[in-house]
C-alpha cells in the first residue's frame, strides 16, 4: 500500500495525503496571519515527488521551504530504532495496547526498511533548499541563505536528536515599544503584552 502510494500520484492514498497537506496549509495560513514566522511540518518526504507536492502547496505562504534530512550510520540507527520503538508518540498504549517491546521494535524496523527501498536522498542538483545532518557531527546547508534560515541552521547544530523527544517551538522576542510605533531597529523596551505573552508561552 505504501509503495503504491509513492509510485502512483493519482492513487486514492496520494489524494488523501494531498488533502492532509492542504489542511496543514490552512493551519499555516492562520499561524502566519497571527504573527508566526516559522512553521515545521514533520513527515517523511521520502521522494522528490512528495517534496514537489510540499513546495507546491506551501510556496505561496512563506519565503522559503527548507527540507531537513537526517542521516546516521547503521550502528547509530540501531540505537535510534530502539528509542523510537519506546516513544509513546510512535506506539501509544491506547493504539497498541497488546504490542510487546520486541514487536514494536520489529514493526518500526519493517517501516524503516520500506522507507530505505524507496528513499531518494537530497542532492544539490534537486534544486531545493535543504539541510543535511550526518551522524550528529556534520551539517550541510544547500541553497539556504538569509538571517532566519541561518538561525535555523544554528538551532539544528545545537540539538541532540537522540534525546530530543519534545515538540520544538520557535518564538520571536514578542512585542516591543517600537512595534507599537511601527519603527525598526534600535534596542526598544518590551511592552506589558510581551511579558504577558512570555508567561503564557511557558504554560503552552
Amino acid at each position: 500500500m505504501f509503495e503504491h502510494f509513492l509510485s502512483d500520484a493519482d492513487s486514492e492514498e496520494r489524494k488523501l495525503y494531498r488533502k492532509a497537506l492542504l489542511e496543514h496549509q490552512k493551519c499555516a495560513q492562520q499561524f502566519f496571519a497571527s504573527g508566526g514566522v516559522v512553521t515545521i511540518l514533520n513527515d517523511d518526504f521520502v521522494t522528490q515527488s512528495l517534496r514537489d507536492d510540499v513546495e507546491e502547496v506551501f510556496s505561496g505562504l512563506a519565503d522559503a521551504t527548507i527540507f531537513i534530512e537526517v542521516m546516521r550510520d547503521p550502528a547509530q540507527n540501531l540505537s535510534f530504532d530502539v528509542l523510537k520503538a519506546q516513544d509513546p508518540s510512535e506506539y501509544s498504549a491506547k493504539e497498541c495496547p497488546n504490542m510487546s517491546p520486541t514487536e514494536k521494535l520489529n514493526d518500526f524496523r519493517t517501516r524503516v526498511n520500506v522507507m530505505q527501498r524507496v528513499y531518494e536522498t537530497m542532492m544539490p542538483e534537486c534544486g531545493k533548499s535543504y539541510i543535511k545532518m550526518l551522524n550528529r557531527s556534520v551539517l550541510e546547508a544547500h541553497r539556504v541563505s538569509g538571517f532566519l534560515p541561518s538561525r535555523i541552521v544554528s538551532f539544528l547544530m545545537n540539538i541532540n536528536h537522540f534525546k530530543f523527544f519534545h515538540p520544538s517551538f520557535l518564538s520571536r522576542y514578542g512585542q516591543s515599544m517600537y512595534n507599537l510605533e511601527d519603527r525598526l531597529g534600535g534596542d526598544p523596551k518590551l511592552t506589558d503584552k510581551c511579558h504577558e505573552d512570555a508567561f503564557a508561552l511557558c504554560e503552552f
